[in-house]
């Protein structure tokens, strides 16, 4: 799709839905792509605001990720899947360890929130380096807000290692003590994002009571707000209720 028809039918859709608000579900959607993208919205004065989904590739500069807040990019969802380096190539990922800690920082710079998946459990991947996951966290704590870890390979069409998928499962360590290490890394890796209100719980809550019609429900929102702010320790959680407070979508009523 040409970047004029996405913006062009993202304008569309806000007119007709009466919405600021996108997500964009592209698997991986390329920096220079996104570049465009980003462009076009800022020339057309869309004024939305969007999560998207990305690699965390080198063309991701902190100069291209300030165009892309500046285009209303709340959030990225960072496909890392290993933060080991040796996984990354066997799996012919593409993308460099240092160079995602780069593209982390620059965009937590930017302001752009930072959401990654990691994937425990890969063909020939040992326990030390399952742990090179947990590292890679505590390294860069400061610029990831939340994390999604899935402890179970999926061999996906089109995947490379999809064509040969009997072979590749044969190399899943599936012993006690390897399923047993790489659940104790991931409740460690849990454990640093762990919130007593889900995010989705919570947005879920928060959309039942904005799409209220009524003006009465004003005070509601304001205290929903407020009271999921003050209970939760989870900073991804606290930085998306800031947001929607900051910008005052509930002014309307």
């Amino acid at each position: 799709m040409s970047v004029k028809r996405f913006v062009d039918e993202i304008e569309y859709l806000s007119k007709k839905y009466d919405t600021k608000f996108f997500d964009f579900w592209d698997n991986a959607m390329h920096p220079k792509y996104l570049s465009k993208v980003a462009d076009l919205l800022i020339e057309k004065k869309l004024n939305i605001k969007y999560t998207v989904y990305a690699r965390l590739e080198k063309e991701f500069t902190y100069d291209l990720l300030k165009k892309i807040k500046k285009s209303g990019c709340i959030s990225i969802y960072w496909g890392l899947d290993s933060a080991s380096q040796r996984i990354c190539n066997y799996i012919n990922k593409g993308i460099n360890i240092k160079t995602a800690e780069n593209v982390l920082k620059y965009s937590h710079k930017a302001g752009i929130l930072n959401f990654i998946y990691l994937i425990l459990g890969f063909p020939t991947e040992t326990i030390a380096e399952m742990n090179e996951n947990l590292n890679f966290v505590n390294k860069n704590f400061k610029n990831i807000d939340q994390i999604n870890v899935i402890d179970k390979l999926l061999f996906l069409k089109n995947a490379i290692l999809y064509e040969n998928q009997e072979h590749y499962k044969k190399l899943i360590d599936t012993s006690p003590l390897f399923e047993e290490q790489k659940k104790e890394i991931i409740n460690k890796i849990n454990s640093k994002f762990k919130t007593e209100l889900s995010l989705a719980s919570a947005m879920s809550q928060w959309q039942n009571i904005y799409t209220a019609k009524y003006g009465k429900f004003r005070f509601n929102i304001i205290k929903t707000l407020k009271y999921y702010y003050d209970s939760t320790q989870n900073k991804f959680l606290k930085k998306i209720l800031e947001y929607f407070y900051r910008i005052q979508i509930f002014s309307k009523f």
